[in-house]
Formats: structure tokens, sequence, C-alpha cells
């Protein structure tokens, strides 16, 4: 009785996680076909659904975010396109749709910080967390194995490079650890639309405090019910949640 008890439940928890799955992958291929007939906006609507559905990956946050830059909306275009990136930060096509929204709302898209910054960073910046992880595990692989060779056949010349891939493997360790508990990247979020941030989290208790134009990237400092404390440059102010587009 208790296995057969077991295997309904398995089945009435497996069945609407499949049945949402079938749905994504649909509303995924209506988008597509409607984006090559030119019906951005039903593509955009489509993919919508379809992330609504799903969890999401880079395919669809790069396709909702190029639909939404045919439909000139560049605000909601930049937020897919960020998180986007984030699934996958070398690709050349989110790389070149970035720089296109990032024009069109007025801001350069150009990496200003000086080329030793930017070497330093690179394998935090340009690698996915499991990426990331699987370099770790290989570095530290290679280098542990020659260190037992050196100790077994006394070959001096593999303990410079066993100590660099040690060292990189720290580093990639530290990404790792910065990413996971946000030491210096706090949450980060796109304003979807000309917004007015407030003093607190109401518009009728609390007084308009500095406004924000769409496609502004902002920091999340915190949570209070449907509002969210953000931060743009030196201001700190709250604005409802649905204004904004959260990057994980």
């Amino acid at each position: 009785m208790m296995r057969v008890l077991g295997i309904f439940v398995l089945v009435a928890i497996w069945t609407p996680w499949a049945g949402a799955q079938v749905e994504a992958e649909r509303a995924f291929h209506r988008g597509s076909e409607l984006f090559d007939k030119g019906d951005f906006a039903a593509a955009a609507k489509a993919w919508e659904e379809a992330l609504a559905a799903d969890a999401g990956g880079p395919t669809l946050h790069f396709n909702l975010g190029t639909a939404y830059l045919r439909l000139g909306r560049n605000g909601p275009a930049l937020h897919q396109l960020l998180v986007a990136e984030r699934f996958d930060p070398r690709d050349e096509d989110i790389t070149t749709n970035l720089a296109l929204a990032r024009k069109r709302l007025g801001r350069s898209s150009l990496d200003d910080r000086p080329t030793f910054i930017r070497t330093l960073l690179w394998l935090h910046e340009k690698t996915t967390p499991k990426e990331a992880l699987s370099l770790f595990a290989v570095l530290w692989f290679v280098a542990f194995a020659l260190l037992i060779l050196r100790r077994a056949f006394g070959r001096p010349q593999t303990l410079g490079l066993a100590m660099s891939l040690i060292a990189l493997g720290l580093i990639l360790a530290f990404s790792l650890c910065a990413r996971h508990f946000a030491w210096w990247s706090p949450t980060q979020a796109v304003v979807l639309q000309n917004a007015t941030a407030f003093t607190g989290p109401s518009e009728t208790t609390y007084q308009p405090h500095f406004k924000l134009p769409e496609g502004a990237e902002v920091e999340v400092l915190e949570s209070k019910d449907t509002w969210l404390k953000v931060k743009a440059g030196d201001q700190q102010g709250f604005l409802p949640a649905s204004q904004l587009g959260l990057i994980p």
C-alpha cells in the first residue's frame, strides 16, 4: 500500500512539472515562428509565456530581449539581455545586442576600467559558476598530479607550473565564493520604464525623491513588501518591484 502511495505522489508531483515543460517548449517554438514572420509583438508574448512556464535559459532570455529591441522596449530588452549574459557571458550576439540596447538608452557600452583590472577580473566576469567550478577542479587535479610526479621522480621543474595552477585555482575559488555570497556584487536590477523613487515604500505616505530613466541600472539594497530600496549613484530610494527587472 505504501509503495502504491509513493508512486501516486511521484506522479502527482511530476505531471504538472512535465506539463509546464511541454507548454514552455510549445510557446518557445511558437515565438520563434512568429519572430521569423516579423510579428515581434506576438513573438515577445509567446516567449513571455515560455518564461513564465519555465526557469528560462540564455536562448530564451536572448530571444525575448531581441524581440523587445525590435519593439523599441529598450529597458526590458536591456534587462533580458543582462540576464542572458549571466548564463553565457562570452556570447558575441548577446554582447552585440547589449551594446545596441545601451546605445539606444543613451549610455556607453564601453568598459572604461583599466586594462589591468579587466584582465584581473576576466575569470570572474567571463565564466559561469559551473565553468569556474569545473576549471577549478581540473586545475587542482593537474597541480597535485604534478606535485606527486615531482615527489616520485624528482622533477623540480614541475614545481613552478604546479604552484601557478594552484594560484589560478585559488582565484577561481575566491570568485565562486564571491558570487555565492555576493561579497562585492550586490543584486542588480534594471528600471523597466521611467520611474520615480520615493523616500519610503509607499506612494501615499512618502514623498517623491528622484527620477530614474528607463534602462537605468541600479543596485538593490533591501525589500519591503512589494517595494525595493535601490541605489543609483549617490542616491537611494524605493521603487515598486514591478518597475524593476532583477538580474539573478
